[in-house]
C-alpha cells in the first residue's frame, strides 16, 4: 500500500441495465459449449476468435488470449500448407 497516493474518484457501470449489453459476462447453458465446439475446430473461410467461444475461462481475458492463439496457429498452419505462388 502506498501512502503517497490518494484516490480521487471511482466509478462503475450497471451492465445489466445497459441497453447494448443487458448482461455481464457470458454464462453458458448446460451443453452449449459442447454443442458449438465442433464449429470452432472446422477449417473454413470464417474463423471465430473471441472470448465467448474459447475453450477455457469463457468470458474472461484469458479466454480471448486462448482463442487468439488457437486461431493464429490455425491460420499459420493453413498458410504453411498452401503452395507459394511463383
Amino acid at each position: 500500500m502506498r501512502d503517497d497516493l490518494k484516490v480521487l474518484d471511482v466509478s462503475g457501470h450497471d451492465w445489466m441495465a445497459d441497453p447494448c449489453s443487458q448482461e455481464i459476462w457470458l454464462i453458458q447453458q448446460p451443453g452449449q459449449l459442447t454443442r458449438y465446439h465442433p464449429a470452432q475446430q472446422e477449417i473454413t473461410r470464417v474463423l471465430y476468435l473471441q472470448q465467448d467461444c474459447a475453450n477455457v475461462w469463457v468470458g474472461f481475458i484469458d479466454s480471448a488470449v486462448e482463442s487468439g492463439g488457437c486461431v493464429a496457429r490455425r491460420i499459420r498452419g493453413a498458410l504453411e500448407a498452401t503452395p507459394a505462388n511463383g
